[in-house]
């Protein structure tokens, strides 16, 4: 089984065309992870949340942080068990999160996100609205991607 690595415009693609993900925090216990739907948007990825968690504790204590999102393709069978394989695509982003204070940035991330999972048109998100959730960016400092082939 081949494992390609993608470049960053590969990788971006593929995390623009995706929605969920997992966001891995570090804190007192040890890591964290949390399922998560996403928008991507340049060097960002943003996610709504709680305001209150242990996912936002531990960014509070840590700000370093990795999202995962994957797909798998195909399962290749074999007669032998320990030959058994599959076929994927697995996106790694690295970098720093941060609650988002600003509320233009705020109000921008919540509106692409519900746009992103919305069919149709939808009544923006408003100040009162946003002020009742926490949306965390993710600076992305690096990629690391990979692609099985058969």
């Amino acid at each position: 089984m081949k494992k390609d690595l993608l470049t960053d415009s590969e990788a971006n693609a593929f995390l623009a065309g995706q929605t969920w993900g997992r966001l891995a925090t570090i804190g007192p216990e040890g890591p964290y992870i949390t399922p998560l739907h996403y928008a991507l948007d340049n060097d960002k990825i943003y996610f709504h949340s709680s305001p209150k968690g242990k996912k936002i504790a531990n960014i509070a204590a840590d700000s370093r942080v990795c999202f995962e999102v994957s797909q798998l393709i195909d399962i290749l069978e074999h007669d032998n068990p320990c030959k058994f394989s599959t076929r994927f695509i697995s996106v790694q982003v690295f970098g720093k999160a941060y609650l988002v204070q600003e509320m233009e940035e705020k109000l921008a991330a919540l509106n692409l996100l519900v746009k992103r999972f919305v069919k149709g048109e939808f009544a923006p998100v408003y100040d009162e609205q946003a002020s009742k959730v926490a949306v965390i960016a993710l600076h992305i400092e690096r990629i690391s991607a990979r692609e099985s082939k058969d």
